[in-house]
């Protein structure tokens, strides 16, 4: 446990690790006393007793009426349509096209990017991968991330979202259709059991040029997503990572950009962290190489709802300490603000009190702290981030997605979106998710299901 400030007088409040079940009764009680239709019958009833034994009004009294409603899983609300609106191009957008500004010099030292560009490094977009402008795997993996929130939401709502899960079987089959894209065989990116059933990838996604394209793809990734074909009828959950039973323990920062779509899921902090991490994990099994991955979500998540940019990475540390082995996340977020602060943010001091950006806490430490620096100036924070020697692209890609959350895909910069290959693809995928988790009535029908296939 770890001590936190608190009110005046209060003394310290202790910050408590809260359990699955603990989790899943705090999500019950917000739906509970904010009058959440989607809570089962038996909840509500349970929770009824707890009211009256506490002397409580029940779910839906006037306090609760007057707050902000408070979604626990992904149901159509106003307000979060329009807090969702306004952010998720933002974040996608900006994060697409940080990653691109980084990934020209993603493996150079600052010397060869100023040998390159000149005294002041990088500042706009130039040719890579043979396109004046483009992007990397991990905004490939963005994608196809959306792909499955929209496919996981849709299974819920068929279902009359009478579950609390979340999208663990859509992220692996989406990140299997992408493993499909880098070259491999679709059967081979399946356990034995699903062959048959599911004889061809399916989506829009895997025929899209751009998504299909090999950008120098993250190793680690591809080895873990194709572990998922050892999986058995008598071991299911073999090639399957998960915290208990992680597939690796790698630390670098492949997994980063790719969840900061997780708040579309919730509005609770605490499920927002767990899916992003969950995303995380999938591929890279140690704790520093998932928990970055929830805390940018919930970063993500507390500016979609209208945080400052300190407030929601505030909230994300709080997170972050319920969970185990946040040490070197921890250390590294709190060095990233205090150095953002200091007003010192070179890229000698960046390397000297953070790191290069391989790991991903180094990444998404670097990416913040280049954000909380130049809060409203995309052009300069994300020069910050991709101007040092080491990882350039996921730490102006955090960066790039951070501000775009922040104030909108209004500041960025029309010269460097303009230049964004695959922009008509970004506009319609972010379409559809709003299509999906913003607008009362859900598209449907065999052109949806296609384009999006429910196929586990």
């Amino acid at each position: 446990m770890a001590a936190d400030s608190s009110a005046a007088g209060q003394g310290p409040a202790m910050q408590v690790a809260l359990n699955a079940d603990e989790v899943e009764f705090i999500s019950a009680w917000r739906m509970y006393r904010a009058g959440d239709a989607a809570l089962s019958q038996s909840a509500r009833d349970f929770l009824d007793q707890i009211s009256n034994r506490a002397g409580i009004s029940g779910g839906g009294d006037s306090s609760a009426a007057s707050a902000p409603r408070i979604r626990d899983l992904p149901v159509y609300d106003a307000d979060a349509a329009e807090r969702i609106k306004a952010a998720l191009p933002g974040i996608v957008l900006g994060g697409a096209v940080g990653d691109s500004i980084g990934a020209p010099v993603e493996f150079d030292d600052l010397a060869i990017i100023q040998q390159k560009c000149g005294p002041a490094g990088v500042s706009g977009p130039l040719p890579v991968f043979g396109k004046p402008s483009a992007f990397t795997d991990d905004t490939q993996l963005l994608a196809f991330t959306l792909e499955a929130l929209i496919i996981g939401r849709s299974q819920l709502r068929a279902g009359g979202f009478r579950t609390h899960s979340h999208p663990r079987n859509a992220l692996q089959m989406s990140y299997a259709r992408w493993l499909h894209t880098q070259g491999l065989e679709w059967r081979a990116t399946l356990p034995g059991t699903l062959r048959k059933a599911i004889p061809e990838p399916g989506g829009w996604l895997v025929g899209q040029e751009e998504l299909r394209a090999q950008r120098s793809p993250d190793r680690v990734s591809l080895d873990a997503l194709a572990a998922f074909a050892r999986a058995t009828d008598d071991n299911a959950a073999q090639g399957i990572s998960n915290f208990d039973t992680p597939l690796n323990q790698d630390k670098s920062p492949g997994a980063l950009l790719r969840a900061a779509p997780c708040f579309l899921w919730s509005d609770v902090p605490e499920r927002v962290f767990n899916l992003g991490a969950n995303v995380g994990v999938i591929t890279h099994g140690h704790p520093t190489g998932y928990l970055p991955s929830g805390t940018f979500a919930t970063v993500c998540g507390g500016l979609a709802q209208g945080a400052s940019l300190r407030a929601a990475i505030d909230g994300a540390l709080e997170q972050l300490r319920r969970w185990e082995g946040n040490d070197e996340t921890r250390s590294s977020l709190e060095r990233a603000l205090e150095l953002a602060e200091s007003g010192r943010m070179d890229a000698d001091a960046l390397e000297a009190r953070i790191g290069p950006g391989w790991r991903a806490d180094e990444a998404l430490a670097i990416g913040l702290a280049a954000a909380v620096a130049s809060p409203g100036d995309f052009r300069r924070a994300v020069g910050v981030a991709v101007n040092r020697s080491g990882n350039s692209t996921t730490p102006a890609a955090v960066c790039g997605a951070v501000l775009g959350a922040l104030h909108g895909v209004a500041i960025v910069p029309p010269d460097w979106l303009s230049t964004l290959e695959w922009r008509a693809g970004f506009e319609e995928l972010i379409s559809d998710s709003l299509a999906e988790f913003a607008a009362p009535d859900a598209a449907d029908g065999a052109d949806w299901s296609a384009k999006y296939p429910r196929q586990l």
